[in-house]
C-alpha cells in the first residue's frame, strides 16, 4: 500500500512567493517512517520472527535502501512507544479476581560463542481473556514478585512449593 499526500501549492499573486503545506508529521521526529512501516517491521519480528537482517534483505530487493542500523532504531523506539499501552493493559489484567500465571523459557540473547542464553517469559492471564507477557532474565521469583506486589491491590499466597523449601 502507498500513501499518497495531496498538498496544495500557492503562488502569492502580488509577491510571486510559492508555499505549501507542511506535510503530514511522522511517527518520530527526523524519520519518514509511518505507522504501516514500523508495524509491518514489528509484526515480521516478532509474530513472524523474521530478524531485520532478513527484512533488511527484503526491503533491499524492493528497492528500499535503509541501513540495517536504522530498522533496529525503529525497533527500538517503537517498542518505547508501546510501553504505555502495556503497562495499562497490565493493571488491567491485574484487577481479575483470578489470574493464571506461568513462567517459560525461551533462548534470547549470546551465552557464548555459539550458546544461546536463557530468559523467561511470564505470561500473566486476568479474566477478561487478556495476556500480558513479562520477561525476566532469570527464573527467579522476585520478578514475578515486583510485578504482583507492585500492581495486585490483595494479598498474594506464595506457591506452596516455595513455602515448603523454605521450612524444609
Amino acid at each position: 500500500m502507498v500513501l499518497q499526500y495531496e498538498q496544495p501549492v500557492v503562488k502569492h499573486r502580488h509577491s510571486e512567493k510559492i508555499t505549501t503545506a507542511a506535510a503530514p508529521g511522522g511517527v518520530f521526529d527526523q524519520s519518514m517512517a509511518d505507522v504501516s512501516l514500523l508495524v509491518g517491521l514489528l509484526v515480521d519480528k516478532f509474530l513472524y520472527h523474521l530478524p531485520l537482517y532478513r527484512q533488511h534483505q527484503r526491503l533491499a530487493q524492493a528497492g528500499i535502501t535503509l541501513s540495517r542500523a536504522t530498522l533496529t532504531n525503529l525497533v527500538k523506539n517503537s517498542i518505547h512507544l508501546l510501553r504505555p499501552i502495556v503497562a495499562s493493559q497490565l493493571d488491567h489484567v491485574l484487577q481479575s479476581k483470578v489470574l493464571a500465571i506461568d513462567e517459560t523459557p525461551i533462548k534470547a540473547g549470546r551465552a557464548g560463542k555459539g550458546k544461546m542464553k536463557t530468559g523467561w517469559f511470564w505470561p500473566v492471564y486476568g479474566e477478561d481473556d487478556e495476556i500480558v507477557f513479562i520477561y525476566a532474565n532469570s527464573r527467579a521469583r522476585q520478578h514475578l514478585d515486583e510485578v504482583l506486589n507492585h500492581h495486585v491491590s490483595g494479598t498474594v499466597i506464595p506457591p506452596l512449593l516455595t513455602e515448603a523449601k523454605s521450612r524444609g
